[in-house]
């Protein structure tokens, strides 16, 4: 039984890893247009706004995308009215949240309120949108569409980064285009999952359910807190060093990262696979504990495997990429950043799937406090050497946190 699940697992594993690369290398190479065409501070505009924009994504999405597949699993006739009503909050609460941010930034920041801001935040309605479609589509442990939709939309968003950035224009147009093109998938996304579920669960109609969206608001906000600040961890890492060093200091920063932030490519496929497993009604308590430490010790592995090529080839992959040689030895920091991510990735799905989101909410709390502290205290000292230390010690923190929470739960099964 393990050895099937752990096959089905590494199957999907790699659909989604491929489609993670596409995506993330899509993005990899249009920071690496904005570099060279437009310089190392526009670098760091481009990627404080993003910071922003990932972050808001995040609260915006009030941790449905997680609850949801759960949620879908336990009553699929039900599939359909879940997404309407998780959309019809997102859009809501993404207005509020866009028109209070203006409104902050226009009276506080107006050096940095402008169209190119406002474009680049506005990007969480469609992709807000889009996690609630693409979960409801992996709850039917489909991985080969959410895949397909996400990698298409990836290469036409590099493609026409190249075009706008390499014929003058500059940033406030390439967000534009990634807004544009961002609502089009969405869309895209909307037709296939309505159509999946229409045709399985004919009962299911958007607008009618069975089950108070009230209920559901409460069910999410452990998942909410807790995607907010684990996710919002190393966006805020980027934003302190934006704001106590500078700009330059951010570009040189996000050179090193987005090679080490790579191992998102594994780990949020392996988030993605496995955590619908866990969720199925069948699952046995034994059983996803004992494969949960196999998968860890897996993803550990190769997590280490992945740090000494990065760490080796840092020279390497800077020279041929950025070219800020600066950035050189924070990616020799940021390269052991891997193992960390990539194994408390499978930690955390089996905590959510035992329902210990209160508990991941608690521990991430602490470790966003702790990330403010240390952050505060390095990046003050060491500028963008300090921010990758404060990574690495805010990410070994937190797996050895969850590798006890998980010997824990283990020792409760036994009992």
């Amino acid at each position: 039984m393990i050895k099937e699940h752990t096959n089905r697992i590494i199957k999907d594993t790699l659909l989604i890893v491929i489609s993670n690369l596409v995506n993330y290398v899509s993005t990899f190479i249009i920071a690496v247009f904005v570099s060279r065409f437009l310089g190392v501070t526009p670098l760091g505009e481009f990627t404080f706004i993003f910071a922003f924009s990932a972050v808001l994504s995040v609260i915006t999405d009030f941790g449905f995308s997680t609850l949801l597949i759960r949620k879908i699993n336990e009553n699929r006739h039900l599939a359909l009215s879940y997404t309407a009503q998780i959309n019809r909050f997102k859009l809501f609460s993404s207005m509020i949240l866009m028109i209070l941010l203006f409104i902050i930034f226009f009276f506080t920041s107006r050096e940095n309120f402008n169209l190119t801001f406002v474009f680049g935040t506005l990007l969480i309605i469609p992709k807000a949108f889009q996690l609630t479609y693409e979960s409801s589509i992996r709850a039917k442990l489909n991985q080969k569409l959410p895949a397909l939709i996400k990698s298409m939309n990836s290469l036409v968003q590099l493609v026409l980064a190249y075009l706008i950035l390499h014929n003058g224009y500059g940033l406030f147009e390439l967000f534009l285009m990634l807004f544009i093109t961002e609502m089009a998938t969405a869309g895209v996304f909307r037709i296939v999952s309505f159509g999946l579920w229409k045709n399985d669960v004919p009962a299911a109609v958007p607008g009618k359910s069975a089950v108070s969206f009230g209920s559901l608001v409460s069910e999410s906000l452990p998942f909410f807190g807790s995607n907010v600040l684990s996710f919002s961890i190393p966006r805020v890492t980027a934003i302190l060093l934006g704001y106590l060093a500078s700009a330059s200091a951010l570009g040189v920063f996000s050179a090193a990262s987005r090679f080490a932030g790579g191992v998102g490519l594994l780990s949020g496929a392996l988030f993605n696979s496995y955590y619908p497993v866990l969720t199925q009604k069948d699952a046995d308590p034994v059983h996803k504990y004992l494969l949960t430490g196999k998968l860890s010790a897996f993803a550990f592995g190769a997590g280490l495997v992945i740090s000494l090529i990065l760490f080796f080839l840092s020279d390497f992959l800077i020279s041929i990429t950025f070219r800020i040689p600066e950035s050189v030895p924070v990616l020799k920091i940021m390269s052991f950043f891997v193992i960390p991510v990539l194994t408390h990735s499978v930690l955390q799905s089996y905590m959510l799937s035992v329902h210990k989101e209160k508990l991941l909410f608690k521990l991430h709390s602490f470790i966003w406090i702790l990330n403010i502290i240390v952050g505060f205290i390095f990046i003050n000292e060491m500028s963008y050497t300090g921010a990758a230390i404060t990574s690495l010690i805010i990410e070994y923190t937190l797996l050895i946190v969850l590798f006890i929470c998980y010997l824990r739960n283990g020792s409760n099964l036994q009992e």
